[in-house]
């Protein structure tokens, strides 16, 4: 039996998102935000990644909320540029906002996580490699602000 405290491995998260292909599933709360969704290309506004806002939730972001998103009071964000999708059929991503669980995940070197945590997905049309070119935006958390 396993301890009911016990945390989830970063790479058990990273093999459940990837197994999300071919699934359209948003999931939103006050300190997490899911999304799974397949591409459509043929929209003038696909989706590019996600946003988290502390206290309140995660949304998409898309081309048409791209500046939006980025300017309004996020906590974390994690955009694909549009040109590195052109061969993906979908894009999975999780937010972890205040991710107590996981900051001293690096035992190695003795180092803490100061940020949000965001894991991210792509399932490419063929088996080709894709580069992804992907910006990533954190504020840096108050419990986490140097003195």
């Amino acid at each position: 039996s396993r301890d009911a405290n016990s945390t989830v491995s970063i790479n058990i998260i990273e093999e459940s998102l990837r197994n999300l292909n071919n699934t359209s599933i948003t999931i939103s709360s006050d300190t997490s935000f899911v999304i799974a969704q397949p591409l459509n290309h043929s929209s003038n506004d696909i989706i590019l990644g996600a946003r988290f806002q502390r206290g309140f939730s995660g949304a998409s972001v898309t081309n048409s909320t791209k500046d939006s998103s980025l300017h309004s009071n996020i906590t974390v964000a994690a955009v694909i540029a549009e040109q590195s999708l052109l061969n993906v059929k979908s894009l999975q991503m999780f937010i972890i906002d205040k991710p107590t669980m996981y900051e001293n995940v690096d035992k190695k070197t003795n180092k803490s996580l100061a940020s949000s945590v965001v894991i991210g997905s792509v399932q490419p049309i063929s088996s080709a490699s894709v580069p992804m070119n992907i910006s990533l935006y954190f504020k840096i958390s108050p419990e986490y602000q140097p003195n």
